[in-house]
């Protein structure tokens, strides 16, 4: 996504972006924390899917050490 307006900082080093990219101010949704309001440019890609998606009923048992889901 491009950044019309605003700051953002990686969670993590980038290294997938081009300097061209990064110039254009363009993040990663996934990566990009952001530290003001920001104004984006978010392409549309309508019907396009990668994955099907498949829902799961969960049930959040314990968050210690270790997470332990049921499934319904």
């Amino acid at each position: 996504m491009k950044i019309i307006s605003g700051k953002t900082i990686n969670k993590e080093e980038e290294l997938v972006l081009t300097e061209e990219d990064k110039n254009e101010n363009l993040v990663l949704s996934c990566n990009a924390k952001p530290l003001s309001d920001l104004e984006l440019d978010i392409e549309d890609l309508g019907e396009i899917t990668l994955f099907e998606k498949i829902l799961f009923l969960l049930k959040l048992v314990s968050w210690k050490n270790e997470l332990i889901i049921f499934l319904k």
